[in-house]
């Protein structure tokens, strides 16, 4: 996704405003990636495969540290994805470079849902998840109503969407944040 999205926000590579938005966006995203892919190799360390089912039906029998880590580790990757706080600042510039870009971040939230047996294992990790998930609908709203560049406002109107989705997932409401993913979809 990070190839691919450097390369739709840098479609006009003539625009200095293009290029810095497309570098800082993969910069993001690769450290989101370097986060995940450090949370993989700790659950094929911790549980010997990347199965779903298995993983899953061992979790109950972890200890409740190494999920937690393993938890917050595809977390850091998940806020890179979908622009949630602190790794929030390069969709606003995407937004302005090419509209588009901000189809791609619904990819952290996927992440979540599709972990989410994992996630139930870790009440720190989804107490992290609710605040990060809420201080970013918050922000992201705030700044959308003070702002006066309608790109940038729906670029923050979609942060605050993906924080509210976030929030849900830390309130172990899945099929919520699910559903406002589906209709996000729609709005965007």
């Amino acid at each position: 996704i990070g190839v691919v999205s450097y390369l739709l926000i840098n479609f006009y590579f003539t625009r200095i405003q293009a290029n810095k938005a497309a570098i800082l966006a993969f910069t993001m995203n690769r450290g989101g990636d370097m986060l995940m892919s450090i949370g993989f190799f700790a659950i094929f360390a911790l549980f010997g495969t990347f199965n779903y089912s298995q993983i899953f039906t061992l979790v109950p029998y972890m200890n409740e540290l190494a999920i937690s880590i393993i938890a917050l580790l595809l977390l850091g990757g998940a806020l890179a994805k979908s622009a949630n706080i602190p790794l929030h600042s390069w969709l606003p510039g995407s937004m302005d470079a090419l509209l588009h870009a901000a189809t791609l971040v619904t990819a952290g939230i996927y992440l979540l849902l599709r972990s989410s047996p994992l996630l139930e294992y870790s009440p720190d990790a989804l107490l992290v998840i609710v605040i990060i998930g809420s201080s970013t609908a918050f922000f992201a709203g705030t700044c959308g109503l003070l702002g006066n560049d309608l790109k940038r406002i729906i670029a923050f109107s979609t942060i605050s969407q993906l924080g509210y989705m976030m929030m849900a997932i830390g309130l172990s409401q899945y099929n919520v944040a699910l559903m406002h993913t589906v209709n996000h979809a729609f709005f965007v």
